[in-house]
């Protein structure tokens, strides 16, 4: 029985080593591996007021590495957090929170954060507990590459960059499996080379979100610390 258990748990250390290993043709583009913490500080520019905090940060463990991206509510609660293998970018763990901040691991059914190529559709598929009993959200966004040739103003400085087209679809399921609700958005993202996430709009750009600030964990927590 031990060697079985051996076996199976060897199979899948090497399963997750081998999509760790397969590098992203994106990566360049995506947030940098630092296992030093950043928050990456997104102001709405149509609302002015509204933010959201990125805290990105890199882990080692015995598969490999791994880009942690937490996002937080201009309200500094934590909402949702993404695991990426990297070099490939594909998604490892997919955690949610609710009103109440209970924390909630999402079923990931696909993980392909990124496309493969130039001409390739990604899905990232992931069945997410509702607050609502008995419920759950079923959350499907597809990204192509639309331009690969972008360039951004950051602080200042031209930067090379990269725009994904996103369709995102929501639906409310039953215990079984019935469609209660469903919702359906769309927008552009963009990376910016060496920096990672530095913008992105709906269709309509009535919501729309750009990259303000790089900030150290230090100075984020006494902003923290300051507003309690």
């Amino acid at each position: 029985m031990k060697i079985v258990y051996f076996f199976l748990l060897a199979i899948m250390m090497f399963s997750c080593a081998e999509k760790n290993s397969n590098k992203s043709a994106f990566v360049d583009y995506f947030y940098p591996y630092d296992t030093i913490p950043k928050i990456y500080v997104y102001r709405d520019v149509v609302g002015g007021l509204n933010e959201q905090f990125y805290r990105v940060y890199g882990v080692e463990d015995e598969v490999g590495k791994h880009i942690v991206v937490e996002l937080y509510s201009s309200d500094f609660r934590l909402t949702e957090a993404l695991n990426y293998n990297y070099p490939s970018l594909e998604l490892q763990d997919h955690m949610v929170t609710n009103a109440k901040k209970q924390k909630s691991k999402a079923d990931l059914i696909k993980s392909k954060a990124f496309p493969i190529g130039d001409h390739d559709t990604s899905e990232f598929l992931s069945r997410i507990p509702s607050h609502i009993d008995s419920t759950k959200i079923i959350q499907l966004k597809k990204r192509v590459l639309k331009n690969k040739t972008e360039t951004i103003l950051y602080l200042k400085k031209k930067t090379p960059a990269i725009s994904f087209y996103d369709t995102i679809n929501l639906a409310v399921v039953n215990s079984k499996n019935k469609q209660l609700n469903k919702l359906y958005g769309a927008q552009l993202v963009y990376f910016a080379k060496d920096i990672g996430k530095v913008e992105w709009h709906s269709m309509d750009k009535k919501a729309h979100y750009k990259l303000e600030k790089i900030m150290n964990q230090k100075d984020w927590i006494n902003i923290i610390q300051q507003l309690k």
